[in-house]
Protein backbone atom coordinates (compact mmCIF):
# COMPACT_ATOMS: atom_id res chain seq x y z
CA UNK A 1 0.00 0.00 0.00
CA UNK A 2 1.55 3.38 -0.81
CA UNK A 3 1.82 5.53 1.96
CA UNK A 4 2.11 9.15 2.06
CA UNK A 5 4.89 10.72 3.83
CA UNK A 6 4.39 14.35 5.90
CA UNK A 7 7.60 16.41 6.49
CA UNK A 8 8.11 18.47 9.71
CA UNK A 9 7.95 21.78 6.97
CA UNK A 10 4.75 20.37 5.74
CA UNK A 11 3.16 19.47 8.94
CA UNK A 12 3.81 22.92 10.48
CA UNK A 13 2.65 24.27 6.94
CA UNK A 14 -0.58 22.24 7.26
CA UNK A 15 -1.37 23.63 11.02
CA UNK A 16 -0.96 27.36 9.31
CA UNK A 17 -3.84 26.36 6.88
CA UNK A 18 -5.75 25.11 9.69
CA UNK A 19 -6.31 21.72 7.57
CA UNK A 20 -4.49 18.92 9.61
CA UNK A 21 -4.61 15.01 7.56
CA UNK A 22 -7.11 12.45 7.55
CA UNK A 23 -6.32 9.46 6.25
CA UNK A 24 -10.07 7.43 7.19
CA UNK A 25 -12.22 6.85 4.51
CA UNK A 26 -14.78 8.59 3.16
CA UNK A 27 -15.45 12.12 2.26
CA UNK A 28 -12.20 13.25 3.16
CA UNK A 29 -9.63 15.78 1.59
CA UNK A 30 -5.95 16.05 2.77
CA UNK A 31 -4.70 19.79 1.90
CA UNK A 32 -0.69 20.17 1.75
CA UNK A 33 1.51 22.73 1.16
CA UNK A 34 3.92 22.95 -1.65
CA UNK A 35 6.81 25.67 -1.87
CA UNK A 36 6.58 26.41 -5.38
CA UNK A 37 4.01 26.05 -8.63
CA UNK A 38 4.74 22.59 -10.65
CA UNK A 39 4.42 24.10 -14.44
CA UNK A 40 4.22 21.95 -16.90
CA UNK A 41 2.77 18.59 -15.44
CA UNK A 42 3.97 16.34 -17.76
CA UNK A 43 6.17 13.84 -16.39
CA UNK A 44 8.27 13.20 -19.15
CA UNK A 45 9.51 16.54 -19.20
CA UNK A 46 9.31 18.07 -15.73
CA UNK A 47 12.20 17.57 -13.17
CA UNK A 48 11.00 19.59 -10.37
CA UNK A 49 11.72 17.57 -7.24
CA UNK A 50 8.39 18.96 -6.00
CA UNK A 51 6.84 16.77 -9.19
CA UNK A 52 6.85 13.99 -6.62
CA UNK A 53 3.57 14.45 -5.61
CA UNK A 54 1.88 13.95 -9.10
CA UNK A 55 4.27 10.97 -10.31
CA UNK A 56 3.21 8.91 -7.12
CA UNK A 57 0.03 9.70 -7.10
CA UNK A 58 -1.07 10.45 -10.38
CA UNK A 59 1.01 8.06 -12.27
CA UNK A 60 2.88 4.48 -12.10
CA UNK A 61 5.63 2.95 -13.34
CA UNK A 62 6.67 -0.82 -13.98
CA UNK A 63 8.49 -0.83 -10.93
CA UNK A 64 8.40 1.08 -7.89
CA UNK A 65 10.62 1.35 -4.40
CA UNK A 66 8.08 -0.23 -1.03
CA UNK A 67 9.01 1.37 2.68
CA UNK A 68 12.19 -0.38 2.48
CA UNK A 69 13.35 0.79 -0.52
CA UNK A 70 13.12 -2.46 -2.26
CA UNK A 71 12.09 -2.46 -6.34
CA UNK A 72 8.33 -4.20 -6.06
CA UNK A 73 6.37 -4.58 -8.95
CA UNK A 74 3.70 -1.64 -9.92
CA UNK A 75 2.62 -1.98 -13.56
CA UNK A 76 4.47 -4.96 -14.01
CA UNK A 77 2.96 -8.03 -12.12
CA UNK A 78 6.43 -9.80 -12.55
CA UNK A 79 9.51 -9.43 -14.77
CA UNK A 80 12.51 -12.51 -16.23
CA UNK A 81 15.95 -12.25 -16.95
CA UNK A 82 18.35 -14.71 -17.74
CA UNK A 83 21.42 -12.37 -18.68
CA UNK A 84 20.53 -8.86 -17.59
CA UNK A 85 19.88 -7.83 -21.04
CA UNK A 86 16.91 -8.73 -22.33
CA UNK A 87 13.90 -8.19 -20.10
CA UNK A 88 10.45 -9.35 -20.23
CA UNK A 89 7.74 -7.75 -18.28
CA UNK A 90 4.27 -9.26 -17.63
CA UNK A 91 1.67 -6.54 -16.94
CA UNK A 92 -0.97 -6.38 -14.14
CA UNK A 93 -4.40 -7.45 -16.05
CA UNK A 94 -7.66 -5.26 -15.70
CA UNK A 95 -5.29 -1.88 -15.25
CA UNK A 96 -7.37 1.25 -16.47
CA UNK A 97 -5.86 4.58 -17.17
CA UNK A 98 -8.22 7.97 -15.89
CA UNK A 99 -9.58 8.22 -19.02
CA UNK A 100 -11.19 4.63 -18.96
CA UNK A 101 -8.48 2.64 -21.15
CA UNK A 102 -7.49 -0.37 -20.48
CA UNK A 103 -3.31 -0.70 -19.80
CA UNK A 104 -1.14 -2.47 -23.03
CA UNK A 105 2.07 -3.35 -23.55
CA UNK A 106 1.72 -0.64 -26.32
CA UNK A 107 1.86 2.05 -23.90
CA UNK A 108 4.71 1.17 -22.11
CA UNK A 109 6.54 0.56 -25.31
CA UNK A 110 5.57 4.42 -26.29
CA UNK A 111 5.77 5.27 -22.75
CA UNK A 112 9.73 3.93 -22.56
CA UNK A 113 10.42 5.75 -26.03
CA UNK A 114 9.13 8.96 -25.08
CA UNK A 115 10.98 9.21 -22.05
CA UNK A 116 14.57 8.81 -23.95
CA UNK A 117 13.29 10.99 -26.77
CA UNK A 118 12.81 13.78 -24.08
CA UNK A 119 15.37 16.21 -22.83
CA UNK A 120 14.80 15.38 -19.38
CA UNK A 121 17.20 13.87 -16.90
CA UNK A 122 15.01 10.34 -17.46
CA UNK A 123 16.58 10.12 -21.27
CA UNK A 124 19.77 9.35 -19.15
CA UNK A 125 17.76 6.24 -17.41
CA UNK A 126 16.89 4.58 -20.65
CA UNK A 127 19.75 5.70 -22.83
CA UNK A 128 20.92 1.62 -22.48
CA UNK A 129 17.74 0.84 -24.78
CA UNK A 130 18.98 -1.01 -27.56
CA UNK A 131 15.01 -2.30 -28.63
CA UNK A 132 11.39 -2.94 -27.02
CA UNK A 133 9.19 -5.60 -28.31
CA UNK A 134 5.61 -6.02 -27.31
CA UNK A 135 4.92 -9.61 -27.11
CA UNK A 136 1.32 -9.49 -26.56
CA UNK A 137 -1.32 -6.98 -25.18
CA UNK A 138 0.23 -7.89 -21.33
CA UNK A 139 4.08 -8.56 -22.66
CA UNK A 140 6.86 -6.34 -23.27
CA UNK A 141 10.51 -7.02 -23.82
CA UNK A 142 12.92 -4.60 -23.51
CA UNK A 143 16.35 -5.49 -24.96
CA UNK A 144 19.64 -3.52 -23.29
CA UNK A 145 22.64 -2.60 -25.07
CA UNK A 146 24.87 -3.96 -22.41
CA UNK A 147 23.52 -6.30 -19.41
CA UNK A 148 22.57 -3.96 -16.47
CA UNK A 149 21.53 -5.67 -12.94
CA UNK A 150 20.41 -1.56 -12.42
CA UNK A 151 17.92 -1.80 -14.76
CA UNK A 152 14.67 -2.17 -12.48
CA UNK A 153 16.06 0.74 -10.40
CA UNK A 154 16.36 3.06 -13.61
CA UNK A 155 13.12 2.65 -14.48
CA UNK A 156 11.61 3.53 -11.32
CA UNK A 157 10.46 6.89 -12.37
CA UNK A 158 9.81 6.53 -16.01
CA UNK A 159 5.83 6.61 -16.05
CA UNK A 160 3.75 5.12 -18.11
CA UNK A 161 1.09 7.25 -20.06
CA UNK A 162 -1.86 6.11 -22.58
CA UNK A 163 -0.49 6.95 -26.23
CA UNK A 164 -3.15 9.10 -26.95
CA UNK A 165 -3.15 11.60 -24.27
CA UNK A 166 0.65 12.36 -24.75
CA UNK A 167 -0.11 15.63 -26.47
CA UNK A 168 -2.12 17.34 -23.59
CA UNK A 169 -0.29 15.75 -20.51
CA UNK A 170 1.58 18.88 -19.96
CA UNK A 171 -1.56 20.43 -19.15
CA UNK A 172 -3.96 17.56 -18.06
CA UNK A 173 -2.14 15.13 -16.84
CA UNK A 174 -3.62 11.22 -17.56
CA UNK A 175 -2.15 7.62 -15.64
CA UNK A 176 -3.39 5.01 -13.58
CA UNK A 177 -2.69 6.16 -10.14
CA UNK A 178 -4.66 5.81 -7.14
CA UNK A 179 -5.55 9.70 -7.74
CA UNK A 180 -6.91 11.55 -11.06
CA UNK A 181 -6.09 14.76 -11.96
CA UNK A 182 -9.18 17.74 -11.52
CA UNK A 183 -7.48 20.95 -12.08
CA UNK A 184 -4.92 23.04 -12.31
CA UNK A 185 -4.72 27.05 -10.93
CA UNK A 186 -1.33 28.58 -11.31
CA UNK A 187 0.06 29.47 -8.47
CA UNK A 188 -2.66 28.62 -6.34
CA UNK A 189 -3.47 24.69 -6.17
CA UNK A 190 -3.99 21.30 -7.89
CA UNK A 191 -6.71 19.16 -7.49
CA UNK A 192 -6.56 15.59 -7.51
CA UNK A 193 -8.96 13.16 -6.28
CA UNK A 194 -10.10 9.77 -6.00
CA UNK A 195 -9.71 7.07 -8.73
CA UNK A 196 -12.38 4.55 -7.98
CA UNK A 197 -10.58 2.19 -10.25
CA UNK A 198 -6.96 2.23 -9.02
CA UNK A 199 -5.89 -1.90 -9.29
CA UNK A 200 -4.60 -1.41 -5.29
CA UNK A 201 -7.99 -2.47 -3.15
CA UNK A 202 -8.20 -0.03 -0.51
CA UNK A 203 -5.89 2.87 -2.04
CA UNK A 204 -6.34 5.86 -1.59
CA UNK A 205 -7.78 5.91 1.92
CA UNK A 206 -8.93 9.84 1.18
CA UNK A 207 -11.34 11.40 -0.98
CA UNK A 208 -9.69 14.19 -2.33
CA UNK A 209 -5.79 15.40 -2.28
CA UNK A 210 -5.03 19.67 -3.13
CA UNK A 211 -1.73 20.83 -3.24
CA UNK A 212 -1.78 24.45 -2.15
CA UNK A 213 1.07 26.70 -3.34
CA UNK A 214 2.47 28.26 -0.63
Amino acid sequence: MRKLLITLGTAIALLVLGSGPSFTQGGNTLTVAIQGDLGDLDPHVNQLILFKWIRLNVYNALTRYDENLQIVPDLAESWETSDTQHWTFTLRSGVLFHNGRTLTADDVQSSLQRAAASTSSLAARVQNIESIEVLSPTQVQVNLKTPSAAFLDDIVPITIVPQEAADTLSTNPVGTGPFRFVEAIPNDRIVLERYSDYFEPGVPQIDRLVLRVI
